[in-house]
């Protein structure tokens, strides 16, 4: 397996609870994360969010309604 660094990983979810918290944890490891959620806005705040508080800026947001 390749080292967390190295690692993009999609977090569908991620705009709250456990799906941002694993967002988090991921980003804080150095892994590139994308987050994955059905809006805009909270999508991009969460975006915001997590790279600012942990200065990763390997954290991308997509829209998709997978339902």
């Amino acid at each position: 397996m390749k080292p967390i660094h190295q690692q993009v990983i999609l977090i569908t979810g991620a705009t709250d609870g456990i799906g941002k918290q694993t967002a988090i944890d991921l980003a804080v490891r150095g892994a590139t994360v994308l987050l994955h959620g059905r809006s805009d806005e909270r999508g991009k705040a969460s975006m915001v969010d997590i790279s600012s508080s942990i200065g990763n800026a390997k954290v991308k947001f997509y829209k998709a309604d997978f339902s």
